[in-house]
């Protein structure tokens, strides 16, 4: 009995040793505060989709939305350039006076799925950049 008492006396008091240094904490953490430029990049609505204004949360498919700030500073002087931004089209050719893409795989082309302002687009010859305000890029 009174070799348990005793063990039981020892096992307390190393218990508790660390308890008592545990209360001298000193505050180490660091705080770091981070400053940085909004580039004006990111576009937070769309009208492809659904064709009325909407926010990226309330469109129902993918957008990518690419602005005529971001056209301006890369000096993009043909659809093309333009279209590097999104990973999912890929050049698909230029013939004399056209170009055409690949969207995920499919064939786009002026006759097939170019839109203006919301209406189909037939035009069989390279779009002025200069005159486009942004570029929308709809993915089903």
């Amino acid at each position: 009995m009174f070799c348990k008492t005793r063990l039981a006396v020892v096992v307390a008091a190393v218990l508790a040793a660390p308890s008592a240094y545990s209360t001298e904490t000193v505050d180490t953490d660091e705080h770091m505060e981070v400053v940085g430029r909004d580039y004006g990049y990111k576009v937070d609505t769309n009208s492809t989709a659904m064709r009325v204004e909407a926010t990226q949360l309330e469109t129902p498919g993918q957008v990518t939305v690419i602005d005529e700030q971001l056209i301006d500073e890369q000096r993009a002087s043909t659809l093309g350039n333009v279209l590097k931004n999104d990973s999912s089209i890929s050049a698909g050719g230029v013939s004399r006076n056209r170009e055409s893409f690949k969207l995920r795989g499919f064939d786009l082309q002026s006759s097939s799925g170019f839109l203006r302002d919301g209406k189909q687009h037939w035009s069989h010859y390279r779009q002025p950049i200069e005159l486009l305000e942004r570029v929308e890029i709809l993915k089903c």
